[in-house]
């Protein structure tokens, strides 16, 4: 495995990740599909295209979400 920097890494270094930067980023990211759901659901997108773009939009981000939560339990 290497660094960003081409050296070898050991396999099992620790990374360093901010807990309180992974919950904000899965905060926006489900503010964001909820924001995109009252729109659909309110028929409020701008254009036909957003509107037909929003559902896969929707399951994207709650797919990242899912992702992000299941590399965060895995955490000791």
């Amino acid at each position: 495995m290497k660094d960003e920097d081409d050296t070898l890494a050991h396999p099992h270094e620790e990374k360093v990740v901010s807990l309180n930067l992974e919950l904000a980023n899965l905060e926006h990211a489900l503010r964001g599909a909820q924001l995109l759901a009252e729109l659909l659901a309110n028929n409020d997108m701008p254009t036909a295209d957003a509107d037909r773009q929003a559902p896969r939009s929707v399951v994207a981000i709650l797919a990242l979400a899912d992702a992000r939560l299941q590399q965060l339990r895995q955490v000791s």
